[in-house]
């Protein structure tokens, strides 16, 4: 697969964080970790793998829940660091072939309710993964999704799409969305296929007509004579040949046989068969008819693209030939030359008074083109040739050139696409955005005619003329007068959201200069949405420790530039036939451009329950407000997600008490001697918080949890299942072996596991053969510095400074921090937990000490311990 990203000067990522730990064994994740990790997780408790009593419990748990007809008692996850989409058919999924119509993947006796195997790849958040079935759900309420740039997704009420908000991209259900609501629409993502179509075509020319005859006929009277023993009377001939051409009579073969001076027998004079076809039926091979191979290149695919754009298929006899009306000099002489390399030869240029010129192509050229996914539809039908969907980046960059330059405008201020059809438009629109140019559609009115509009303008127009442009030369020429337009910012550059977490920014570096605030007011105000040229301006004006803060990070989420967040205009229901793709590792696809997605513990809960969820984290609550807006929009039975729920404000944590215990919240109104509590009652929900650090939650807030589940280290065989598992996601060929060493390094976590997995992947293609081996396993992971307890470098130094600067310990953490250089909280909360619980040292009311197993993994021998007796 080929897979090439282009960027734009404005869209380029935003400046990444020189001071971050690149420790792969870190159990923290950033953005682009995260988005990994969202692709591995299960959405279904059956697919979750390992803390088996977690999961027969929480099992257990929410099938009472749901018989008694209650909310999930609340639920606290804790533990070490680390730890059914459906759609219409019509859809058009991205997979490693291009974009295919849903239908193409579905069987067509697949039967509601049913599901079969279906081992197809498709595109998901982390690049291509398999699906491993397709499922059936029958004829179902829908809700059709359209954005302000015309994209449109159909599926279930349930279905999920990705959405922007100031927390960052989340997941949200199709019938929770609303006008005005950023979704994810996928652009340059540069998937195409890797092969070409091929076809044949058969020349039908009256000279190649009359070769192919003069060859049948002699084939077939050579055939007749020797198994009748005789020359063939001329009915035989005539009789044989219509049987094997399907055709009822014919006075062809006698005349061909008279021209070619074959020998016939008298009909009067020999007793002639009732049925000479088969006296020859079984032995007779038939001729190819001089068919030739046909390649659908970016030549033939510009040819496509004109016939759809101003073709007309001829209709009775002379079906399928078809002609292009053309009236421009330069587009003759390419669509010949194009003709003439393809079909070897050219079609005349025919003219007749005022008309417009035709050029016409023959029925068996027409044939090839229907062979090619071609239509001989109307206009209001009109579809991109499904072998042009499905075709490598320069095949379907021709047939835009020759839909462009058929039905485009090239215009002072953009580039213009009419038609007819609006499956045409938005199947355009999708091809467009794949190449990283965003196409806004629209539709009008002309002469009493409704006509799909694509318009491509500013910056997306210039990049239309580099990776598409046209072929006529006088469209391209008003590139020129696109490039010495100023740019200023686009609506695709928009990115929502980011004032809350660029506001928090600025708080958290006060104090600021008056230019600074005076620069930030839109932020602080909200009223205007920044694009990412603004966004990188704002970071620039802040100091560097910014890059530390959780907002930061989702910043980096939400700028993106493989994302554009299009704000939806209209949600519809509707009714439709659906179908669901089962795929096993990330649970994810774009269809229709639109990101589909759903993961994690919290979702597998609220999936399990039939309930919304709703995602957040600590340190985004940072007041009693920002958690009142959450909790009052919440439904009866839904999920409220708090992750890092230990570090929230202690007025924040207070304010869950009663919100947790009696569903209802205290609102202070006004200030002063006029302020008042109002009393909010709320719908019974479920919160689920998870935490590293349960023991930095307060008693009371612990007490409020109903449902306490501690999750471990996992052992190196469920590690090994996992990486296995994973591999399968990311198409890495690895063995039992290779797994195995993979998983009993990860430190007993499952990011660990999958990101050791990524990295030992890099060392298999550049320094093996493209397979995780046990020896390329531990080649990569030594280079990484993990050795054979999965300890790393940071790990050796602190159990090193133990044992020779301080004999052994103890020592306290300040003391041991200064001696490796690295931040106490960060040993405390990141290295120990798991040195500690693997036995290599051990925490002590006098300090830290390091314990003999930490001796005997670098082969030095333990001090004599005291004699307590003397």
């Amino acid at each position: 697969m080929q897979q090439r990203r282009s960027r734009m000067a404005d869209d380029a990522p935003l400046p990444p964080d020189d001071d971050a730990s690149s420790d792969v064994l870190s159990p923290d994740a950033g953005a682009e970790e995260e988005a990994l990790e969202t692709t591995l997780r299960p959405s279904r408790l059956e697919g979750f793998v390992g803390q088996p009593k977690i999961k027969e419990n929480l099992r257990v748990f929410m099938t009472a829940a749901l018989q008694r007809g209650d909310a999930l008692d609340h639920t606290l996850l804790f533990g070490p660091p680390g730890l059914g989409k459906c759609i219409t058919p019509d859809s058009l999924v991205l997979t490693g072939q291009g974009l295919v119509p849903f239908r193409e993947l579905i069987p067509n006796d697949l039967k509601p309710g049913t599901s079969c195997p279906l081992e197809a790849e498709v595109f998901g958040t982390e690049g291509l993964e398999k699906t491993s079935h397709v499922y059936a759900s029958g004829r179902t309420s829908t809700r059709r999704v359209t954005t302000r740039s015309g994209f449109v997704l159909e599926g279930t009420p349930q279905h999920p799409v990705r959405v922007a908000t100031p927390q960052g991209p989340q997941w949200r259900r199709l019938d929770q969305l609303e006008a005005g609501d950023p979704v994810a629409i996928g652009r340059g993502t540069e998937l195409w296929a890797d092969d070409v179509h091929r076809t044949f075509w058969t020349p039908d020319a009256p000279a190649d007509r009359r070769h192919r005859m003069e060859a049948r006929v002699g084939r077939l009277h050579a055939a007749l004579a020797d198994a009748l023993d005789r020359p063939p009377a001329a009915v035989e001939l005539r009789s044989a040949y219509c049987a094997m051409q399907e055709i009822t009579a014919s006075p062809t073969p006698e005349q061909t046989a008279h021209r070619l001076g074959l020998p016939l027998a008298d009909g009067n004079a020999v007793a002639t068969v009732a049925q000479p076809w088969d006296r020859v039926a079984s032995g007779f091979t038939r001729l190819n008819d001089g068919r030739r191979s046909l390649t659908l290149d970016a030549d033939l695919a510009y040819l496509l693209g004109v016939l759809v754009g101003d073709g007309n298929w001829e209709r009775g006899a002379n079906a399928p030939a078809f002609t292009i009306t053309c009236d421009e000099a330069a587009m003759q002489e390419e669509l010949r030359r194009v003709s003439r390399e393809a079909f070897g030869k050219a079609p005349a240029v025919q003219t007749c008074g005022d008309r417009t010129a035709k050029l016409r192509f023959s029925q068996n050229q027409g044939k090839a083109c229907l062979r090619l996914g071609s239509e001989a539809a109307g206009a209001w039908e009109k579809e991109i040739p499904s072998a042009v969907l499905t075709s490598p980046r320069a095949v379907v960059v021709g047939f835009l050139q020759g839909l462009f330059d058929a039905d485009g405008h090239a215009r002072e201020d953009g580039v213009e696409l009419g038609t007819r059809s609006e499956a045409l438009a938005r199947q355009v629109q999708l091809v467009l955005a794949n190449l990283g140019i965003v196409a806004y559609r629209s539709t009008k009115e002309r002469a009493g005619t409704l006509f799909q509009v694509l318009y491509v303008g500013g910056r997306d127009a210039l990049r239309f003329y580099e990776e598409v442009g046209f072929r006529l030369e006088r469209k391209y020429a008003r590139r020129e007068a696109l490039r010495q337009k100023e740019r200023g910012w686009s609506r695709c550059g928009l990115v929502p959201g980011a004032n809350g977490p660029l506001a928090a920014l600025l708080d958290k570096t006060t104090p600021h200069s008056r230019a600074v605030h005076k620069t930030f007011s839109h932020v602080k105000r909200g009223d205007r949405v920044p694009s990412r040229q603004q966004i990188k301006k704002y970071l620039d004006l802040l100091p560097d420790r910014v890059r530390r803060e959780p907002e930061y990070e989702t910043i980096q989420a939400l700028t993106d530039p493989h994302v554009l967040w299009d704000a939806v205009a209209e949600v519809e229901e509707d009714e439709a036939e659906t179908f669901d793709f089962v795929v096993p590792g990330t649970h994810s696809f774009v269809a229709n451009g639109f990101y589909n997605h759903n993961t994690t513990l919290a979702h597998i809960t609220a999936e399990e329950m039939g309930a919304k969820i709703v995602t957040t984290s600590g340190p985004v609550l940072e007041k009693p407000a920002s958690l009142s807006g959450v909790l009052t929009n919440l439904e009866e039975g839904d999920v409220l997600f708090i992750d890092e729920i230990h570090r929230l404000a202690s007025v924040v944590e207070e304010y869950l008490y009663s919100a947790m215990e009696d569903y209802r919240i205290d609102i202070l109104i006004d200030s002063g001697p006029s302020s008042r509590t109002v009393q909010v009652k709320l719908k019974p929900f479920t919160l689920v918080g998870a935490t590293t650090r349960k023991g930095l939650l307060t008693a009371p807030l612990r007490a409020r949890f109903g449902i306490d589940l501690r999750f471990d280290y996992y052992p190196a065989e469920v590690l090994q299942e996992i990486v296995e598992r994973s591999a399968g996601i990311l198409s890495i060929e690895i063995t039992d072996d290779g797994a195995f060493e993979v998983a009993r390094r990860s430190r007993g976590t499952p990011r660990v596991a999958n990101r050791l997995l990524r990295r030992t992947r890099d060392f298999a293609e550049v320094e093996g053969e493209g397979v995780i081996t046990e020896d390329i396993a531990d080649h990569a992971l030594g280079a990484l510095d993990v050795d054979e307890e999965g300890l790393d470098d940071m790990d050796t130094r602190i159990l090193l400074t133990l044992i020779e600067n301080f004999g052994g310990g103890p020592t306290g953490l300040n003391n041991l921090s200064v001696s490796v250089g690295e931040n106490a909280g960060t040993i405390e909360e990141v290295y120990e937990p798991y040195l500690i619980q693997e036995g290599f040292m051990e925490r002590t009311p006098r300090g830290r000490i390091a314990l003999r197993r930490a001796y005997h993994h670098f082969d030095l021998t333990p001090p004599e311990e005291e004699d307590l007796f003397g």
